[in-house]
């Protein structure tokens, strides 16, 4: 198995049979302590050392893409430091809350925690926006709200932008009452 093998040893030998010298060094006995290797194992080491290189490799890529898929919608850098103009209070996030349960609860359920893709039918769960709103600015919010993606809609022509703004106040104020 390969992590029962040294980490130099495996590197080495991957970096020997992908350079094509492979059948030299295993006869000229570099790999092992300096012991000349069998002609017959040369086969069978240089199809190990490849499985281990790209083993590695394919672990690597699979945690660098599921890193990045999480993190993969974005707002452009000046969206996300765009501020909230609309100042949050009781008005702001009663008209936030009418706005939401009108236009967006059908998908992330009344209380914005998001809800199944069974519940909603569509192909994947929903986003749990109390929590998002934690991690992401009120730009980055409001930059998704507006232009949406995959299943998300674009609300740019169905919402001005002071009510984008109040479904922020709302969401937010979701957040915050979940703290106390």
């Amino acid at each position: 198995m390969c992590t029962d093998a040294p980490l130099d040893l495996v590197a080495r030998l991957a970096e020997i049979a992908t350079s094509g010298s492979f059948r030299y060094w295993a006869i000229m006995g570099k790999i092992f302590d300096k012991k000349p290797l069998a002609l017959e194992y040369i086969e069978e080491i240089k199809m190990y050392a490849r499985f281990c290189y790209f083993f590695v490799i394919s672990i690597f890529l699979l945690i660098s893409s599921t890193q990045t898929y999480a993190h993969s919608w974005e707002a452009p850098g000046i969206e996300a430091q765009r501020k909230n103009p609309i100042t949050s209070n009781l008005a702001s996030v009663n008209e936030g809350k009418n706005i939401f349960i009108k236009n967006c609860a059908k998908c992330h359920g009344n209380n914005a925690e998001g809800l199944k893709a069974t519940e909603t039918g569509l192909n994947k769960n929903t986003g749990n926006l109390k929590k998002r709103l934690k991690g992401h600015s009120e730009g980055d919010f409001f930059w998704k709200i507006q232009n949406g993606k995959g299943e998300m809609p674009s609300f740019v022509d169905k919402l001005s932008q002071t009510q984008i703004w109040h479904v922020i106040n709302y969401i937010k104020s979701l957040s915050n009452n979940n703290n106390k």
